[in-house]
């Protein structure tokens, strides 16, 4: 990012060279000396807009004494230098107050007017470039090399020109982030409608119409059919009280593990193969909106572990640890490509007579779903688990077979329907992006500049 087209009165300097910039820390959470009333202390997770104006927890001024802490002035540049995020996004917000910030971020300040706005809006700009050059991957998150964020070459006008410019981004900014706040709303409206869905396929209420033609479906015979292989158990697991919507007369309500033959765990082992040498082992990011995406697969030699781990088509996955608002997720396996599944998930084979396994993953990602996941769940310090002995006991109301396969039916064209809607929102969402990352491409090499003095002329 060293060549640039930009006016002759501009100069270029490396970001290191013109701003101050320094990192923070987590004062200990032991110590409440050091936590309450005081200055806002900023994590990676609230730098999300273009401005910062609220934190969650503020450090007291013992803890900024004694920890080393450094007081970030307003109108700082923060910028997320280690998170999750950065595999697709570079989080980078201006304070509108003084903060402190933890060890994921990295604050950058000049007291040369109008620079930290210049920084900020040129860092969002060249946020896809600077990830692809700078970014590494680590063990569980993603992180930025500080070092060659300090180093990344960054134009530089001249006040009155940085004036102009400044104004222009904001004015041609402005008119394309009034799309916004209609797609936002667009998407939750989407995903409004799947929750709706699903509820309805679940509650019979999307079969009221088959039901009344066809009396003859007979209800599923409640127990075991099969012996189901259980991941070890659990000393005194009792199931979660859940409020079921009222159900037909035909429905009957059996714990999963019942109608299940087999509930297993995934693989630990290191996923050190690559495409060529072996096989797709699915994680719990490949389960995304109640489908399968396969997009970013991770791969295994093939060994006899693998052998008898290997997917059948129609086996269900669940994610047994994850984030408390993730944990519980699932998804159905279809195909016959040999794929193996990790230790964070759980794979469930049903008994093909009483559970079809689309319609079974329906309810897992339908709102009763979800509320038994969150009651059932066991929180740690950042993620919650479910195993597979609380999952066998997760209450499952179960249609005639034949209702099932028609919920199937039913269900999945409306979902491909409303999959479709929320397709073309991203697009949407996407060409507002780029045509916002076009507007300051194009401010950085001196066109709103130009723009300005002819509309000043």
């Amino acid at each position: 990012m060293s060549e640039w087209a930009f006016p002759a009165s501009w100069k270029q300097a490396r970001i290191g060279e013109i701003f101050d910039s320094w990192g923070g820390l987590t004062p200990s959470k032991a110590n409440r000396d050091y936590w309450g009333e005081g200055l806002p202390w900023i994590s990676s997770k609230e730098v999300k807009g273009a401005r910062l104006h609220t934190s969650t927890h503020t450090v007291t001024r013992k803890a900024i004494d004694e920890t080393g802490l450094r007081i970030c002035p307003t109108g700082s540049v923060l910028v997320v230098v280690r998170s999750g995020i950065l595999a697709h996004t570079l989080p980078v917000a201006v304070t509108t107050m003084p903060v402190t910030i933890n060890q994921d971020v990295k604050a950058f300040f000049s007291e040369e007017p109008l620079m930290n706005e210049w920084l900020a809006y040129f860092l969002r700009m060249s946020g896809p470039q600077l990830l692809a050059s700078s970014r590494r991957d680590g063990t569980t998150v993603q992180s930025i090399q500080y070092p060659l964020l300090k180093n990344t070459v960054i134009p530089v006008p001249p006040l009155d020109e940085r004036q102009l410019v400044l104004a222009s981004i904001e004015n041609a900014l402005s008119k394309q982030a009034s799309i916004l706040p209609h797609l936002k709303v667009a998407r939750k409206s989407v995903y409004r409608l799947r929750g709706a869905i699903l509820a309805a396929a679940c509650s019979g209420r999307l079969t009221d119409d088959w039901r009344d033609g066809n009396p003859e479906a007979s209800a599923i015979d409640q127990g075991p059919r099969l012996p189901v292989n259980k991941p070890r158990k659990v000393r005194g697991e009792q199931p979660v009280e859940l409020d079921l919507p009222d159900l037909p007369s035909a429905y009957r309500v059996s714990p999963l593990g019942d109608i299940a033959v087999l509930i297993e765990y995934g693989t630990s082992r290191r996923t050190d193969a690559t495409a060529h040498s072996g096989i797709p082992v699915l994680r719990m990011g490949n389960i995304q909106e109640g489908r399968l995406n396969l997009s970013d697969l991770k791969y295994r030699a093939l060994d006899s572990e693998l052998e008898r781990l290997l997917l059948a088509d129609g086996d269900l996955l669940f994610n047994r640890t994850n984030s408390p608002e993730l944990v519980g997720k699932a998804a159905v396996f279809h195909g016959d490509q040999a794929t193996s599944f990790a230790s964070y998930l759980i794979r469930v084979r049903f008994d093909s007579s009483v559970a079809d396994p689309d319609y079974v993953n329906y309810w897992i990602n339908s709102a009763w779903g979800r509320a038994w996941a969150w009651q059932a769940k066991t929180d740690g310090v950042s993620q919650s688990n479910i195993n597979g002995s609380k999952l066998a006991l997760m209450p499952v109301p179960l249609p005639p077979l034949a209702e099932q396969q028609e919920i199937v039916r039913r269900a999945s064209r409306l979902l491909g329907f409303a999959s479709s809607l929320l397709g073309r929102v991203d697009r949407t969402s996407f060409s507002a992006q780029q045509a916002s990352r076009a507007i300051l491409a194009k401010a950085f090499q001196g066109g709103l500049a130009m723009k300005a003095d002819a509309a000043g002329a």
